[in-house]
């Protein structure tokens, strides 16, 4: 008996497909960029910050880098929630 091959002989073209399987394509596809290049953009902030720490000389810790250094009214608003 003759088992049915589980991809066709003849390539898929973008051409022949409708619209819906092309947009989910693209959406994928931008996305994925989308991901890279927030990881490269992290990745270079993170290598920026540490030679800038290392040009100033000082306390290099992971732990200097917090989000109240980014985001100054963070802090501000928790401490005016523990009411001090």
């Amino acid at each position: 008996m003759h088992r049915p091959r589980p991809f066709p002989e003849t390539p898929v073209k973008l051409t022949n497909l409708k619209i819906t399987p092309k947009l989910g394509i693209l959406v994928g596809v931008t996305l994925l960029g989308l991901c890279a290049a927030g990881l490269l953009a992290g990745y270079l902030m993170q290598r920026e910050m540490l030679n800038a720490c290392i040009e100033t000389k000082s306390d290099c810790d992971s732990t200097s880098f917090s989000v109240e250094g980014i985001t100054p009214w963070s802090y501000n608003s928790v401490s005016w929630m523990k009411g001090s």
